[in-house]
């Protein structure tokens, strides 16, 4: 709360240590992963930096798409279909947004 209006200050010691070692662990955490995730981390950037463009987008898509699921008690199916575009997304345009990003250097690297 500290960071986003100001407030509850002497949690702030516990608020900045969080959004430092919740990632630390994740990153520490996936070098123990057995597979070769090089492509997506490759295409964090571009998904990074574009996906401001695309947020207000999707989230409209996917209130639409929702009453669609009403028959789903579970709300699995509505979840699931969230996931598999994010990995689509993520698959697809990240490395066009990647490619976006670096091309201003490359093209000086051929020059």
């Amino acid at each position: 709360n500290v960071l986003e209006n100001g407030q509850g200050l002497q949690w702030a010691w516990l608020e900045l240590g969080a959004d430092i070692l919740q990632p630390s662990l994740l990153a520490m955490g996936m070098t123990f992963l057995p597979l070769n995730l090089s492509w997506w981390g490759n295409t964090t950037l571009g998904c990074y930096c574009f996906h401001f463009y695309f947020r207000d987008q999707m989230s409209t898509a996917f209130l639409s798409i929702a009453p669609a699921f009403d028959w789903d008690p579970s709300g699995l199916l509505l979840f699931v279909l969230i996931i598999a575009c994010c990995l689509l997304l993520t698959t697809v345009l990240g490395p066009v947004g990647h490619a976006i990003l670096l091309a201003p250097t490359l093209l000086q690297a051929r020059l």
